[in-house]
C-alpha cells in the first residue's frame, strides 16, 4: 500500500512532450514558457523544481511559493529582487520573477550538484569553495546585502567543485533599512550556524556579519558546532 501511494505522488510523464517533460503536479502553476522536469526539493512553504527554457532550450531551476502568507509573498519577492541585483559569477542568478493564477514563481539558474553539506570534500576543496563564497559575500556586502543564512544547504556546488552562494529568503538590506519583515529584536537565521549579535535579535549590530567558516564548522571540518538539546 505504501508503495502504491509513492508511485501515485510522482510526476506523470507526458506523452508526446519533449524529452523529460512532466505533469505539474497539484498546486503547481509552471509559466507557461517553462516545462518542468524533475522536483529538486520541497520545503514548507514551496517547491524547487528543474525546468526547461522552451525557447532558449536550456535548463533553469523554478522555485514556487505554495501555502504562504502575505508577508511570505514580500519575503519572497524581495529575495529574488536583492538576488537579481547580485552579478556576481558565485552567486546564483536570478532570471525573472512572476506570478501564474496567483502563485508566485522565481526562475533562476540552475546548479548540477549537491550543496555543501552533502558533498564529500577534501579539505583543499573545502577550502576553495569557502574562499569563493567569501569573495561572493564581499561582493554582497559592497551592494548593500547581508546575507543572514549562510549554511551548508545554501551553497552549491556544481560538477566541476565550484560553489555557489543561494537563497536570499533572509537577507536584509543594509543601504535601505528595511526592518519591516524582520524587526529589531526578532531572531532569523538557522540558529546553530548563527553569530551570538544575530541569535540576540541585534540586527543592528550584524549588518555585515556574514561568516563563511561557520558552513565549513557545521560539517565539522573545522570544529564542532554547539548545539543545544538532544
Amino acid at each position: 500500500m505504501e508503495e502504491k501511494r509513492k508511485e501515485a505522488s510522482q510526476p506523470t510523464m507526458l506523452l508526446g512532450a519533449a524529452s523529460g517533460e512532466v505533469e505539474p503536479p497539484p498546486g503547481i502553476v509552471p509559466p507557461p514558457a517553462y516545462a518542468l522536469v524533475r522536483l529538486l526539493g520541497r520545503g514548507g512553504m514551496g517547491e524547487v523544481w528543474l525546468a526547461r527554457d522552451r525557447t532558449l532550450e536550456r535548463l533553469l531551476a523554478l522555485k514556487f511559493l505554495t501555502n504562504a502568507r502575505p508577508a511570505d509573498v514580500v519575503r519572497f519577492r524581495r529575495e529574488a529582487r536583492y538576488a537579481a541585483r547580485l552579478d556576481h559569477r558565485s552567486i546564483v542568478r536570478v532570471y525573472e520573477l512572476g506570478e501564474v493564477e496567483r502563485q508566485p514563481y522565481i526562475a533562476m539558474q540552475f546548479v548540477d550538484g549537491p550543496n555543501l553539506g552533502q558533498a564529500s570534500l577534501e579539505r583543499g576543496e573545502l577550502l576553495r569553495a569557502v574562499s569563493t563564497i567569501a569573495r561572493a559575500l564581499e561582493h554582497a556586502h559592497a551592494a548593500g546585502i547581508v546575507h543572514r543564512d549562510l549554511k551548508p544547504q545554501n551553497i552549491l556546488l556544481d560538477r566541476e567543485g565550484n560553489a555557489y552562494l543561494s537563497d536570499f529568503g533572509l537577507a536584509r538590506d543594509v543601504k535601505a533599512r528595511d526592518a519591516s519583515l524582520t524587526d529589531a529584536g526578532v531572531v532569523v537565521g538557522t540558529p546553530s550556524l548563527m553569530p551570538p549579535e544575530q541569535a540576540r535579535g541585534a540586527s543592528h549590530a550584524i549588518d555585515a556579519l556574514d561568516r563563511p567558516d561557520g558552513a565549513a564548522s557545521a560539517r565539522g571540518d573545522r570544529h564542532e558546532v554547539p548545539r543545544e538539546g538532544p
